[in-house]
């Protein structure tokens, strides 16, 4: 893993599993165009993503994604919360345990709710593992996870990969490292 990535995610503990979750969506999903105003602020524009899915800020999608649209850190503020809040939600209902999981792997398992989506997980082997207790087995599931649809073919993405392995070595290793 990336080292400067690592202190990220460090010094976000703190802040809890959320903040994890944050660091680690902000890491790999960038923020797309950005534009520099006249006061100095930044803000962010709408693109498509390498499947082809309208995003902003740092990886939302959804209907207030709008194309030719600019959004403020404000507004990305706002929609970077409350995603992750139902991101968060959405993995309390689908895995089994959550609540009785570190930090670590409860930020591994936000990160891919995020980035995936709840129904795609549902019913997955990765949430049928968590609920059997194998912990470190559904851990290694994470890493399958890599595919988008480019052009209509189902290809493997070189930063899911990279970001799917930083999440298993979350969830396998760093609640046993750093408590």
């Amino acid at each position: 893993m990336n080292l400067t990535l690592r202190q990220k995610l460090l010094a976000a503990a703190a802040g809890g599993t959320l903040s994890i979750a944050v660091t680690l969506g902000a890491w790999y999903e960038g923020t797309g165009p950005t534009r520099k105003m006249a006061d100095g602020s930044v803000q962010y524009g709408a693109y498509k993503d390498p499947a082809g899915i309208w995003t902003a800020c740092h990886g939302i999608t959804g209907p207030a994604i709008m194309p030719g649209r600019w959004y403020t850190q404000a507004e990305c503020d706002v929609l970077e919360s409350a995603a992750y809040k139902r991101a968060e939600e959405s993995a309390r209902r689908l895995f089994l345990g959550y609540s009785s999981l570190n930090k670590w792997q409860q930020a591994a398992l936000l990160d891919m709710v995020f980035n995936l989506g709840e129904a795609r997980l549902q019913g997955s082997t990765l949430q049928r593992k968590l609920a059997a207790g194998q912990i470190d087995a559904a851990c290694d599931e994470m890493g399958r996870w890599v595919n988008a649809r480019v052009g209509g073919v189902l290809v493997p993405l070189p930063g899911l990969v990279e970001r799917r392995a930083t999440a298993e070595e979350l969830c396998m290793q760093w609640g046993k490292q750093y408590g």
